[in-house]
């Protein structure tokens, strides 16, 4: 299933990631550029995953965490 989200910060879920991931992870990401237009996130529950699209296409993608056994994410 897929659902539409909020844009929130790369930086929102940084306590998530131990500082040697964070590092790593700065160190590899390719340049961001300015989002053009309105933006579309879409989410896949599934996949666990998140991709956030512009004017002119993809982004950004990352991980997310929607829910676990007792209290699942609501759709």
């Amino acid at each position: 299933m897929l659902l539409a989200a909020m844009m929130l910060p790369s930086t929102a879920f940084a306590h998530r990631q131990s500082p040697a991931r964070l590092a790593e992870r700065a160190a590899t990401a390719p340049a961001s550029r300015t989002p053009q237009g309105p933006l579309v996130i879409v989410v896949s529950i599934g996949s666990q995953r998140l991709w956030v699209y512009d004017r002119a296409g993809l982004l950004e993608t990352s991980t997310v965490s929607t829910g676990v056994g007792g209290f699942p994410t609501p759709t």
